[in-house]
């Protein structure tokens, strides 16, 4: 009996001619016009977008080390913005979300919202979303939604006790990530000095 995972499928896709060509001539180079060179190609691509995608957000939340390192941010930064709040913290969201408008080049809005027990997170980032022909989604992913999520996760489970999965991604525009409560108790997370 042959492994389900190990049989080849035909698959029919449509792609735009220019992406085609330009992938067709890299692999082409690559593989060396070797038998099967371009499904080897195809395969290694897709693997590729898997792993890339599946160490950021977008396919199963979180890593614990991403999880971990937002963690370690958000004590950093609480640290840095402590002496003007003396714990009022949702006053240190506030401001550590001007930080990152403050500090990236890419986000020029930032905010908040808290819906019952869920939040909601919807940054604008119109250097990035008004010239796509220079960006490509992952780094929209990379250097927006990714360093956000990792530290107002960590603020916002620290402010709350709770624990927080990303229930929903939306990238346009205004890029929104809505964060929903999970029932239990925040797991302890060490925090490196």
């Amino acid at each position: 009996m042959k492994n389900l995972l190990s049989q080849n499928k035909r698959v029919t896709v449509s792609l735009d001619t220019h992406l085609d060509y330009e992938f067709r001539k890299l692999a082409s180079q690559k593989f060396r016009f070797e038998k099967g060179w371009y499904s080897k190609a195809i395969a290694e691509a897709m693997d590729v977008w898997i792993n890339y995608n599946e160490v950021g957000i977008l396919t199963g939340g979180i890593t614990n080390i991403a999880r971990l390192t937002g963690h370690n941010l958000w004590s950093m930064l609480k640290n840095d913005f402590n002496h003007k709040y003396q714990q009022d913290n949702e006053d240190m969201l506030n401001d550590i979300c001007e930080y990152f408008v403050d500090q990236s080049p890419y986000i020029e809005n930032l905010d908040y919202q808290i819906q019952g027990e869920d939040f909601l997170i919807s940054a604008d980032t119109p250097l990035i979303t008004q010239n796509r022909d220079c960006f490509m989604v992952e780094e929209l992913v990379d250097r927006c939604t990714v360093p956000l999520v990792v530290v107002l996760r960590a603020g916002i489970e620290d402010i709350t006790h709770n624990t927080y999965k990303i229930n929903s991604l939306e990238f346009g525009e205004s890029n929104q990530i809505h964060f929903k409560k999970i029932n239990s108790p925040l797991s302890t997370i060490e925090v490196l000095p």
